[in-house]
């Protein structure tokens, strides 16, 4: 438990996964209130001593270390003997509210169930509502809304210009690529409405075809023919495909020129 809160010691205790946007927080009971962050408690943390509690990623603002040392003699013979110091850490924590220490390991989880029953009927605004969402409910009900139902989920390439916003379930199928090879799909309705700032590889793919002679007969010269496929190693953003496909790609200048060549 200590090294897992001594990692968050120099993090936000504020992260935006973790807030929620109240209704009329103003009006929640102080008995729900972290006086750390100053905001309803958030898998809340109990005390041993003096049952103060707190959120559990306000933790880590309790902690002290301190040193201990401790002496270790050892006897090799009746005539010599020699002593080692080690040196020993020991966490500890001091109440933000009444300042009694404890050891940090003996804080638990809060198993009060009428506190965890209000705070998870305390009304939140979807955490989507600045892309227009308007839900509003139980904050225990939230997940369950942004992972089912709010359409209002934006591009994780939003930064890069995409203003697409939609379910959770339909970020894939916006996206609509490849995983595995980094293409897009060949499907055309597929693509229409989808992402255009998805970095894509060039759909195009050429042939050439090469030919061999067998030189170890001498009598008569065997030839034989394999197609070899190769394909164009431009990648940009979906928006840009039509643009190299046309202006850039060495497999459509070649197709190209082959089909002039047959007129």
């Amino acid at each position: 438990m200590e090294n897992e809160f001594k990692q968050q010691q120099q993090q936000d205790v504020e992260g935006d996964e973790d807030k929620f946007n109240y209704v009329n927080l103003n009006s929640v009971s102080k008995a729900l209130v972290c006086s750390i962050c100053q905001e309803p408690f958030i898998d809340p943390m109990k005390l041993p001593n003096c049952k103060h509690k707190f959120c559990k990623k306000c933790l880590p603002l309790l902690l002290t270390t301190t040193k201990i040392s401790t002496s270790k003699s050892s006897t090799t013979d009746t005539v010599t003997s020699s002593s080692t110091t080690a040196t020993a850490t020991s966490f500890r924590a001091t109440c933000a509210l009444c300042r009694q220490e404890c050891n940090f390991e003996d804080i638990k989880e809060c198993d009060d169930d009428t506190l965890n029953e209000l705070l998870n009927e305390l009304i939140v605004e979807c955490k989507k509502n600045k892309n227009g969402c308007k839900w509003k409910g139980p904050r225990s009900n939230l997940n369950d809304h942004l992972n089912s139902s709010c359409e209002y989920h934006s591009c994780e390439l939003s930064k890069s210009g995409c203003k697409w916003f939609g379910k959770l379930s339909e970020i894939k199928k916006h996206l609509n690529i490849d995983e595995n090879e980094g293409k897009e799909s060949n499907n055309e309705q597929e693509k229409q409405g989808c992402c255009e700032y998805v970095m894509v590889n060039c759909p195009r793919k050429g042939e050439i075809i090469k030919k061999y002679e067998d030189t170890n007969n001498s009598k008569s010269r065997v030839t034989t023919s394999s197609k070899e496929v190769f394909e164009c190693n431009w990648k940009g953003e979906r928006k840009d495909v039509s643009n190299h496909i046309e202006n850039e790609c060495i497999i459509y200048k070649i197709e190209k020129e082959n089909i002039q060549k047959k007129l």
